[in-house]
């Protein structure tokens, strides 16, 4: 249901950096992680101010994706 909800939300605005990364957080979630690295990363390139996950960029571990409060 989530996925499918920032799905529909890129659907409407491709440009809404902020749905790429909740899509990447539901991925993550979803253990599918190279997809969700590939969400966050595409929206952190639209909106350089988009908060990432703490420490997705410098940890590759994919549990650094899972455990967001």
């Amino acid at each position: 249901r989530a996925e499918a909800l920032e799905r529909e939300r890129l659907a409407r605005d491709p440009r809404a950096a902020s749905a790429w990364v909740r899509l990447g957080l539901v991925l993550a979630r979803q253990q599918r992680w190279g997809e969700a690295r590939e969400a966050v990363l595409r929206g952190q390139a639209l909106d350089p101010k988009t908060a990432l996950p703490p420490g997705f960029l410098e940890d590759s571990k994919p549990e650094s994706l899972v455990d967001i409060s």
